[in-house]
């Protein structure tokens, strides 16, 4: 009788740990295609530093006036892959506020043609205070986890190569600050 019971419990524990491995198998697998679904809807880009083309970065798009203004506010963390693309109507002045973003950023201003024309290194968060590169012009800003500017070489003069097709900025009715 007991050996009939032990079979018995060995059977059990051996469903149970191919019904335990099937599992983690299904949310490993799921958990891939849901970060290449994720990816899949990001714009790549990269930087032609004078080390030479950096890596890519992955960016959300934010060109209408709602997406603009909620930005990368209330989000607790981003990979370090990962940013904002601010795409804007036409290349003018731009000032960016961090209220309510929790991430602390490097902010990127690039003219029409995709050239760095300056960047703000490690904004404060959570701060209303408009921060704006003084005389610079700009129609994409791009938003990346702070030191990250530093670290892949982009200044004044580096290039942005977008892997992809670019939607046109739609107009603020309202002042142009984020």
């Amino acid at each position: 009788m007991n050996a009939g019971k032990n079979r018995d419990r060995r059977v059990l524990i051996k469903a149970i740990v191919v019904l335990a491995g099937i599992s983690l198998a299904l949310v490993v697998f799921f958990k891939f295609v849901a970060h290449y679904v994720h990816r899949s809807s990001l714009l790549k880009v990269t930087f032609q530093t004078s080390a030479g083309e950096s890596k890519p970065f992955y960016l959300t798009i934010a060109s209408t006036p709602s997406e603009r203004e909620l930005g990368l506010m209330y989000r607790n963390s981003m990979p370090k892959d990962e940013g904002m693309l601010f795409i804007f109507p036409d290349e003018a002045p731009r000032g960016f506020w961090m209220k309510n973003t929790y991430i602390p950023l490097d902010i990127i201003f690039l003219d029409k043609d995709l050239k760095v024309q300056g960047a703000l290194e490690n904004v404060a968060i959570m701060s209303e205070s408009v921060r704006s590169l003084p005389g610079v012009r700009s129609k994409y800003v791009i938003e990346l986890n702070s030191g990250l500017a530093r670290e892949v070489g982009i200044a004044e003069g580096t290039k942005a190569v977008l892997h992809g097709p670019i939607p046109e900025g739609i107009p603020n009715r309202e002042k142009e600050v984020r």
